[in-house]
């Protein structure tokens, strides 16, 4: 058997590159909805907006955005038109994930990079997107939660070497309020067990 190398799987196949951003602990997806001015694709979580044909950003509530086929530019003006829509502090934004999608093979399989799909509609645009929305929010809460137990580990190893910390009892709570704090927004605004509708609606999906 030959095996077929990614190049051949993507002759004649249509590209998408999705990158995806967390760009803040929240979005609110109605104000957007009001007042974005451009096209929705639909009104429910999460939200498709259409660029331009084949440009789209998927919001989600807990704070992502993810881009098929957009140019740094198009992020930086999207992004700079919903900035007072965004809970959280604009510092924090990083890249976290890129996916590439070909559509119009016969097959369906899904690597850890690449994509191959059938057709594409905007059930198929909703659950990619929303499978590495949460695969990078999901990152951002570990990346914060491992600095917050870090610094508290410091206390710790002073207890353990000193006997006493070396920080007040007020910021010691503190440390430990940040630490819960942190925990508390991954359960709450992740929604890490909701799955969009159309996955129980279409067995295909």
């Amino acid at each position: 058997m030959v095996k077929r190398t990614k190049a051949s799987q993507a002759k004649g196949l249509r590209k998408y590159s999705l990158q995806t951003f967390y760009v803040g602990e929240r979005v609110d997806l109605k104000l957007v909805r009001e007042h974005a001015g451009k096209k929705l694709l639909n009104y429910s979580h999460p939200l498709v907006v259409e660029l331009e044909k084949d440009k789209y950003v998927i919001l989600t509530k807990f704070g992502t955005a993810t881009f098929w086929n957009c140019t740094d530019t198009d992020k930086k003006n999207f992004l700079g038109e919903i900035d007072k829509f965004i809970e959280g502090d604009p510092k924090h934004r990083s890249h976290g994930d890129t996916l590439n999608v070909y559509v119009g093979g016969k097959e369906e399989h899904f690597t850890f990079e690449d994509a191959y799909i059938k057709d594409l509609g905007l059930e198929k645009i909703k659950i990619i997107s929303y499978v590495s929305a949460q695969s990078v929010a999901l990152d951002h809460y570990e990346e914060e939660i491992e600095a917050r137990l870090k610094d508290l580990g410091k206390v710790v190893n002073d207890l353990k070497t000193k006997g006493r910390p070396s920080l007040t009892q007020t910021e010691i709570l503190k440390q430990i309020g940040d630490v819960l704090s942190v925990k508390q927004n991954a359960v709450s605004r992740l929604s890490l067990f909701d799955k969009p509708d159309e996955l129980w609606e279409k067995e295909d999906i």
